[in-house]
This record gives C-alpha cells, structure tokens and sequence, in this order.
C-alpha cells in the first residue's frame, strides 16, 4: 500500500539522520503515525492489532505519554474482538473407539488397587518422543511454505508471545506441534482409563493416598528456618489438591446432568505445586534451586525459576541427572509457553472461568503419580534417578 511505501521512505531517512548525527525524533513521531494510520484503515483485527502495538512501541521509546495512554487503550479494544480458535478436535473411527474402550475395560478389570495407579505412570502415548520427533522432522519437510506463516505464537488474546524465527527455532516449532497432536489423541484415552477405573472404584483418594505414602512424596526433606530444622513433605501439600478432585468427581458422578465440577481449586492448587516438587527433585539430587545475580553493586541471591529448573534437570552425559526426558518434555509442555503454559496462566490471573478444563486436571494428575515413581540412588559423585 502506499502507507507501506511512505514507512519504507521514513525507514531510510532515520538511517540517514542517524549517521549524520542528527534528531530523528520526528521522523520516528511520523512513523508512528503511518502505522496508525494503517491500523485505523484495516478491518482484520489481527493486522491492526500488529500496526497499534508496532505504534506504541515507537511511542515509548520517545515516552510521549499521552500517546502511550491513547494507544493503549485502543490496543485493549482491539484484542477483544480477537477470538482464537483453540478447539482441537480429533475424530477416530468407531472401530478404533471400540478397541481402545474394550482393552480399557479389560486393564481395569485386570488392575488391583495398587496397579491401577501405576499403570497411568506407564501410559505409552507419552512416552514416545522419538516417533514425535520423526512426525515433526516430516511435518518440517513437506511444510517448508507453510511454516513460514506460522512461526508466531499467539496467546488467547492475539498478542504475540513467542516468535519463531531461526532455523534451530523453527525446527523446535514442528517438534512442540506435534508433541502437541500426540498429547491430544493421548489425552483423550486417559480421560477414559481415569474415569473407567473411577466407577470400579478402584482409582480413589484412599488408594492414590496409600500408594504415595510409599513413594518418596512420603520422605522428608530438612529445612532449615531461622536455625530451626523442619521436616517437610511432598505429599503434605499435594493432599488437599488430590481431595478436591476426588470430591468434586464424587459429586459430578450423583447427576451428571446437573452437578458441575468445579475445575478452578483443582488446577489451581496443583498447578503451581509442580515447581514444589520439582524443587524437591533438585534438592535430592543436590542441585542448588536458587542462583546470583549482580545489581549494581549489590550481590543478590533469588529463586531459580521455572525454566531454570527443567533445564538443570536434564539427564546429559555432562551432567547426569537420570531425569527422563519424555517426563521432562511433558512439563515443559503443559507449564510453558512451549504448550499450555499452564503455570503462568494460573500464576498470573490469565485464565477466565472458561479455560479451566478437565483436561489440565488429567495431565496434572498424570504428572504427579508419573514423577512419585522416581527412586534417588547415590552415586560416587552424587544422586541420580533411577
């Protein structure tokens, strides 16, 4: 367009003021405006989106304030008229769904109490990731085109969260996608092995509660506070998670049509209890889940966060951990912007009523027995797992 071509222009006269030393406030004022301008005359949200934010990027590095608060505000209009299309749906063939609901029934019936359990720690659909990486290599190589109009991840909202760009990035788009597909046909056969054992009453909170208090959520980790050692438990905080769920699953199951289940204190609560047990993990296995930074003159201890800890946790040959990767990948997945980025969103208040589902409720509770059947050997030169 010919506002494209008046930015073009712009573009090159800040180049030239910039190597001859002189102002380019002005100019760069003006291409704010063009790209306001461009916003205003679009009718495709998700452009105009873009133009606005471009603008008041422009406007905060000049700090005209009240542009700021004007683009701002329009910004926050316009986002709400984006709606992501974020149902996925998957169809298989009714053959298929009788297969996999008659083996479900049959490792139901077949499980005793403690099986039941543990065979949600085994479930295969997760453990693949050499088929995922093989499906993405594929993906990559027939979709060369197609990648090129997809490598910005955008949230609910519209804005623009992730980028991908380089090569090495690009082919970690394709890898995550399709983790991704794999998760959602995965997802679907644990929603049916959860609620099948439910009705046999076998999976319960008296069982899942007894089969932990033989894992190490049920081994302390020493703390000290002000001098004073405590003895701490993972199982102490993941209880009242674990018996939210079951309480709302027992009262869903007295009318289906007309009881609810209220997902919220559920995600919520469990979500945000995965750091702690990564935390725990780390301190097990001795690695330290704090770090130093510098801020002036100041030496600063903090927290590691949730990307520092998933990244020391992988099992390298320079660093053996014994972490499975397939474990790994998986948290990466639902707590990050690699996936659901569900740590996040429930940390920072992103998540309205509707986006709480049940799904999360099953990965999480996945995760929680997967990581449970995790043993910590000493070794000459530390702890790894076995």
């Amino acid at each position: 367009t010919y506002i494209m071509g008046a930015i073009y222009i712009v573009d090159a006269c800040i180049i030239i003021q910039q190597k001859s030393n002189f102002d380019s406030q002005h100019l760069l004022c003006y291409k704010a405006k063009l790209y306001e301008k461009m916003a205003l005359e679009d009718s495709e949200p998700f452009i105009c989106l873009k133009d606005t934010e471009t603008a008041l990027r422009i406007y905060k590095s000049l700090n005209i304030k009240e542009k700021i608060v004007e683009l701002e505000a329009r910004y926050t209009a316009i986002r709400q008229l984006i709606r992501m299309n974020n149902v996925e749906v998957f169809e298989f063939s009714e053959d298929y769904i009788n297969y996999c609901t008659k083996k479900i029934r049959y490792l139901v019936e077949s499980s005793n109490n403690t099986s039941i359990i543990t065979n949600i720690a085994l479930f295969k659909h997760f453990n693949c990731i050499d088929k995922i990486q093989a499906k993405a290599d594929y993906a990559r190589e027939k979709g060369i085109i197609e990648s090129l109009f997809t490598t910005n991840i955008l949230d609910e909202f519209g804005n623009t969260i992730a980028e991908y760009s380089s090569e090495k990035e690009i082919k970690e788009m394709f890898f995550w996608k399709s983790f991704d597909m794999y998760f959602q046909t995965g997802i679907s056969l644990l929603n049916e092995y959860i609620i099948e054992s439910y009705k046999a009453k076998k999976f319960t909170y008296q069982n899942v509660i007894f089969y932990m208090e033989g894992t190490w959520y049920n081994e302390p980790i020493i703390h000290t506070y002000n001098g004073e050692k405590k003895e701490l438990y993972i199982l102490d905080v993941i209880k009242p998670g674990l018996k939210k769920f079951f309480e709302e699953l027992d009262y869903y199951f007295l009318d289906p049509k007309n009881n609810n289940f209220d997902y919220i204190i559920v995600i919520d609560t469990l979500t945000l209890k995965m750091e702690t047990i990564l935390r725990f993990i780390c301190e097990k296995l001795n690695i330290a889940t704090f770090k130093t930074r510098d801020k002036g003159s100041a030496k600063l201890v903090m927290e590691k966060l949730l990307d520092d800890l998933l990244s020391d946790l992988k099992d390298t040959p320079e660093n053996p951990t014994g972490f499975k990767e397939e474990d790994r990948l998986m948290l990466k997945y639902v707590l990050t912007l690699k996936g659901r980025n569900l740590r996040n969103r429930v940390a920072h208040g992103l998540m309205d009523l509707g986006d709480y589902s049940f799904t999360d409720i099953l990965i999480l509770l996945y995760l929680i027995i997967k990581l449970s059947t995790y043993k910590f050997q000493n070794v000459d030169d530390g702890v790894i797992i076995i």
